[in-house]
């Protein structure tokens, strides 16, 4: 069965994810790879920095986290950001937060460091800022550049817009490198992609179904931390799965059992000040580039009935 389930991956994923090779065109994997916590913002005046703010100096109604994962080629980011006052009129399925995912470069040129993110997917308020013209480029060709100029901290990093024509005033998002425990590394620690479901009874897989049409559900590990990003890519709004969702947590896998302890997510899957009890799963690594989170939770204990998520490692 375990081999039938490998034929399957494959072949869903030719069909459901083949493409993220194509959306990586020349981007290439760099040592700006790690985790990232937004810390504040700073302000720019013809390019000279003048002040920052600190989030942790915010009233507590305007406090909001953001965090970033940095892997293997692509970014994978969250903020519990509220929605807009001028968007709060509009029904949205989630209440807060946003989240995008796709291909990044880090690189420098003619002295400075520049970073663009090819966002192939967005979630949650993403769907507000990036209406329009930039909305309407992912849907259309798949992507849309997000190209920044980067100032390289003794901690972190800072990043501002790259305008064809700066102005005078800038600000920039000041985000400091999280220090990993490299204990917690591991043969999940990838960029992943859940492209079926398999149903297990009795602990045997007995049936592979692949996720909907339109569906991107991406996955980064990295020692200890996880960011998804769940958009439905075909849903427009009106629909219950216009915004997808979008998570950040963090995790442990030990002895083939993995602990997921999510922190923060959009409205409709966390509401902002509380967080998930942790999700148990075990892991059946079918080889380096595709597993199965067979999950313990929203388990059918009558029918001995459990839930797998096929993954496989976007390249």
């Amino acid at each position: 069965m375990k081999k039938l389930i490998l034929i399957l991956a494959s072949m869903l994923f030719l069909s459901c994810g083949g493409d993220q090779t194509a959306v990586k065109e020349n981007i290439e994997t760099n040592p700006f790879d790690g985790v990232y916590k937004r810390v504040g913002t700073i302000q720019y005046v013809k390019g000279i920095p003048v002040d920052t703010v600190y989030i942790s100096d915010l009233e507590e109604k305007e406090k909001f986290r953001q965090m970033k994962i940095f892997l293997d080629g692509y970014v994978n980011w969250f903020t519990d950001l509220e929605i807009p006052e001028n968007f709060k009129d509009r029904k949205t399925p989630w209440k807060s937060g946003q989240g995008g995912f796709g291909p990044y470069n880090f690189y420098n040129k003619d002295g400075q460091s520049k970073l663009v993110e090819k966002l192939t997917n967005l979630a949650g308020n993403g769907m507000l800022w990036a209406n329009g013209s930039m909305r309407d480029s992912i849907i259309e060709n798949g992507y849309r550049y997000f190209r920044f100029n980067v100032n390289q901290e003794s901690d972190g990093y800072t990043q501002v817009f790259d305008w064809d024509e700066a102005p005078e005033t800038g600000y920039g998002e000041y985000f400091q490198k999280v220090e990993l425990d490299n204990s917690n590394a591991s043969e999940l620690d990838g960029v992943w992609k859940h492209i079926a479901n398999v149903t297990y009874i009795n602990n045997i897989p007995v049936d592979t179904i692949a996720v909907p049409d339109g569906l991107d559900d991406h996955k980064t590990f990295l020692k200890g931390h996880a960011v998804v990003n769940f958009d439905f890519t075909k849903a427009k709004e009106g629909d219950d799965n216009w915004g997808g969702s979008a998570l950040y947590g963090t995790y442990s896998y030990v002895d083939g059992v993995l602990t997921e302890n999510w922190m923060m997510g959009t409205g409709n899957w966390i509401e902002n000040g509380t967080k998930w009890d942790p999700l148990v799963a075990d892991i059946d690594m079918i080889d380096e580039d595709s597993f199965i989170q067979i999950n313990r939770y929203n388990a059918d204990e009558e029918k001995k009935q459990r839930n797998g998520l096929l993954h496989v490692r976007v390249k």
